[in-house]
């Protein structure tokens, strides 16, 4: 946990400028910052399954992604209300989808069914872009331009 935390610590000075995370407290910014870090360590784990055809590494992260759902961890009261106060409902939505299109590839993955697997690994990019280019413009310059 310590070595999460640290990680999500360094990874703090990346989020900084973004747009959902501008006006919240420093603490709440790691936890989103972790979360993040998270994700893209588990989409790049998840592509090498899927060129590996290891749907149980697959599975097991998909499965990681959906827990890591920010409101499911254990969070402080203040903390939560935060997040609704500060984060636009677009935002949520958009996390919220995410987490359930993970869950739902996990699901595939456990059958192996690739098809639908790499429906929702693109679908998952896809909704990561869309995020991005919302609320995270300060981090992902590409998007001011278009």
């Amino acid at each position: 946990m310590k070595k999460i935390l640290f990680i999500a610590m360094i990874g703090i000075s990346l989020y900084a400028n973004d747009k959902a995370s501008t006006n919240l407290s420093d603490e709440l910014r790691a936890l989103l910052s972790q979360e993040m870090q998270f994700i893209k360590s588990g989409m790049d784990d998840m592509l090498y399954a899927i060129v590996s055809n290891d749907y149980k590494t697959l599975g097991e992260t998909a499965k990681k992604i959906q827990h890591s759902y920010i409101l499911k961890q254990e969070i402080k009261p203040e903390q939560k209300q935060e997040i609704n106060q500060k984060l636009s409902t677009k935002f949520m939505e958009f996390d919220h989808e995410f987490h359930e299109t993970a869950q739902d590839l996990a699901s595939f993955a456990e059958f192996e069914d690739r098809e639908n697997v790499m429906k929702s690994y693109s679908s998952m990019i896809n909704q990561c872009v869309r995020c991005h280019e919302s609320f995270a413009t300060h981090r992902f310059t590409n998007f001011e331009s278009e």
